[in-house]
C-alpha cells in the first residue's frame, strides 16, 4: 500500500535545498499543490462527509499551526468562526 503525505509551507528555502516544519526523507516524492480558498474546500469537505455519513455529531480536528496562521492573515479569524 502506498502512503500518501501531505506536507505543507516550507521552513525555509536555502540555495536548492527546501526544509520542511516536518520529516520528509530523502527519496519521497513531493509533488506541488495549486493553494485553494481554505474556507470554501474546508466546507465543501464538511457538507461532502456530512452527506456520506448521513450527519455527524462531533469532528476531530487536528490542528496545524501554519493553517491557523494563514486564516487569521486571510480574514482575521480562525475557521471555525468562519463555516
Amino acid at each position: 500500500m502506498r502512503m500518501i503525505l501531505f506536507v505543507r509551507s516550507p521552513r525555509v528555502v536555502e540555495g536548492s535545498d527546501v526544509l520542511f516544519y516536518c520529516s520528509v526523507k530523502e527519496g519521497m516524492d513531493l509533488h506541488l499543490l495549486k493553494s485553494k480558498d481554505i474556507v470554501e474546500e474546508t466546507q465543501k469537505a464538511l457538507n461532502q462527509k456530512y452527506q456520506q455519513m448521513n450527519g455527524f455529531s462531533a469532528i476531530i480536528n487536528f490542528n496545524c499551526i501554519l493553517r491557523t496562521l494563514e486564516l487569521k492573515r486571510k480574514a482575521g479569524r480562525s475557521l471555525w468562526q468562519l463555516i
